[in-house]
């Protein structure tokens, strides 16, 4: 294969070249009004002195746009201003890892390495009140020894807004093929130049999906290839400057390459109301009806939620909310339905955004599908991450995460199985001129369970580790403005 990698390479490193060399820069244009600012103006107004300060803050009197997003939404995190003209934005990455369980199984230790090109093409395409983003990206690992481990992965996303004066309409669909579960494989996806668009400052693309509305792949599973596909659906009405009402539904599948894992499907249906305090503070009340259905599993699991939530936004900058309240679950398995129980659940987020650095930190508790192993999952997860551009030239990147699945107890499927799952690693790159950036990485991952696991490709272990280390380099051209 090593002549095939090498090809592989080569020509992948030219039409990068030929990019840059090519492209043509994406011309400043004057912003235009943002659609549906004026129900909000008055409000915008009373809070356009306050929190002013920090590297981002204007000395200008402009009014700030106001993020009126619900907060049990389908897209949180920091609300970045939309572009001011569309443009389509190509990149590549391509590194050399080593790892240390290159199978993800329990009581691995073989060392292996390997090659890992990646490609992304972001679009973002501005109207008068639409605006229409989608992504793409596509990548493989090759293996240099083990070419029986070698796989592919593939993301696409698309989403369609329209921001009116009372109606804001938001619909998206997000697709994946990944060879293990999405919750550790942020370790792989952070070789590519992901955002590009937002870190040049461009605004727009994809937001960022709220994970109550995914499907919820918190558990190591050895390389078990997996298609998922999450559709979301969202309308907004403002009632008064003050108070809007949302529906939101989502459909989310995943279907895995293995007949050992659980395939399945779950739609959400949420309906909130959110008021405003001020241009900044909101309240919320949420009801959220999920129903979680296994392939080939007489087992189904309906849930329903109430939260309370209060949120503070300030678009650019800053995002917190925090939601909670009761979780009623009802399993019907082969042909009985068990009494309704009750649990916890709630979600949370920190996002803050500056010039020279980003942070997160989020939290979620939720009963979800339970990542293909168990059927119905008390999941719990934490994720935090911090971006830091050190100087003109050098950046670092931190990030770690912790899920646990528990069991439920009237499932049929590892009713008693509890797995802990925990996540981290951290990013140095060097920018190489304006359109190349140079880098290394770490990732760990390590998994424990309280049950053998014998579906790990003979493995019947407790405990995974894999430890993976590389460099690499991100080649983006400049945008092209559409």
């Amino acid at each position: 294969m090593t002549m095939p990698k090498s090809l592989l390479f080569t020509a992948a490193t030219f039409f990068a070249f030929v990019a840059v060399s090519q492209s043509r820069p994406l011309q400043d244009q004057q912003p235009s009004a943002v659609p549906g600012a004026t129900a909000q103006s008055a409000l915008a107004a009373q809070d356009a002195d306050q929190d002013q300060q920090g590297p981002n803050a204007s000395a200008s009197a402009a009014t700030p746009v106001e993020d009126t997003r619900p907060l049990a939404g389908a897209e949180v995190g920091v609300q970045i201003p939309g572009a001011r003209r569309g443009y389509l934005l190509p990149s590549f990455s391509f590194a050399e890892v080593g790892d240390t369980n290159n199978q993800i199984v329990p009581g691995g230790s073989t060392f292996a390495t390997a090659s890992i090109p990646v490609a992304r093409m972001e679009l973002d395409h501005v109207g008068r009140r639409t605006d229409f983003a989608a992504d793409y990206l596509g990548g493989a690992l090759l293996y240099n020894s083990v070419s029986q481990s070698d796989t592919t992965f593939q993301q696409f996303g698309f989403s369609e807004k329209y921001t009116g004066r009372q109606w804001n309409l938001l619909l998206s669909d997000r697709f994946s093929y990944l060879p293990e579960a999405e919750f550790g494989f942020g370790g792989i996806s952070e070789l590519g130049s992901f955002g590009i668009g937002s870190q040049l400052g461009l605004g727009g693309g994809l937001g960022q999906l709220n994970p109550a509305f995914g499907p919820g792949q918190s558990i190591l599973t050895g390389q078990a290839g997996r298609y998922t596909n999450v559709a979301v659906g969202q309308a907004q009405y403002r009632v008064t400057a003050r108070t809007s009402f949302t529906g939101i539904a989502a459909v989310a599948n995943v279907q895995f390459q293995q007949n050992s894992f659980i395939s399945g499907n779950d739609l959400t249906l949420t309906g909130a109301v959110d008021h405003s305090l001020s241009a900044r503070d909101s309240l919320s009340v949420a009801y959220t009806f999920s129903a979680l259905r296994f392939n080939g599993l007489g087992e189904a699991i309906n849930s329903y939620v109430i939260q309370a939530g209060y949120g503070r936004r300030i678009t650019g900058r800053l995002s917190f909310r925090l939601l909670g309240g009761p979780e009623i679950t009802q399993i019907a398995s082969g042909g009985v339905t068990f009494p309704a129980r009750l649990y916890a659940s709630g979600q949370g987020e920190l996002s803050y955004h500056l010039e020279r650095s980003d942070f997160s930190l989020a939290y979620r508790q939720f009963i979800e599908p339970g990542s293909g192993v168990l059927a119905g999952a008390l999941t719990s997860a934490v994720t935090a991450s911090w971006n830091r551009r050190l100087t003109q030239s050098w950046s670092g990147y931190l990030y770690a995460g912790y899920g646990r699945n528990a069991g439920l107890q009237q499932s049929i499927v590892n009713s008693n199985g509890l797995f802990n799952y925990e996540n981290g690693g951290l990013r140095l790159s060097r920018n190489w001129g304006r359109s190349f950036t140079l880098f290394a990485l770490y990732t760990v991952q390590y998994q424990s369970s309280n049950i053998a696991f014998p579906i790990f490709s003979g493995n019947p272990g407790r405990v995974v580790v894999v430890h993976t280390f590389g460099v690499g380099l991100d080649v983006h051209s400049r945008p092209f403005g559409i």
